[in-house]
């Protein structure tokens, strides 16, 4: 849940691109970096499974993103 909003959020910074790619690598770094912080703090466990589920998150933000947007924007269309 924390990597929804991320991915919701990038495209607004950073000049509304529509290529995927780039966010999941953006994001897929920044989870790796909470996961090794957690194993060199002692905080946590090292898990492949939240990295998969972050990356998830900010997909599915990403499009969410890109749905409102399109539906902001074709509202008084028609």
């Amino acid at each position: 849940m924390l990597f929804l909003p991320m991915g919701y959020f990038l495209p607004c910074l950073f000049n509304k691109s529509s290529k995927v790619k780039i966010y999941i690598i953006i994001n897929l770094f920044f989870s790796l970096f909470i996961e090794i912080t957690q194993v060199i703090f002692m905080l946590g466990l090292f898990d492949v499974d939240d990295i998969i589920l972050n990356v998830l998150g900010s997909v599915i933000g990403f499009y969410l993103f890109g749905l409102i947007r399109k539906i902001k924007f074709n509202c008084g269309k028609g």
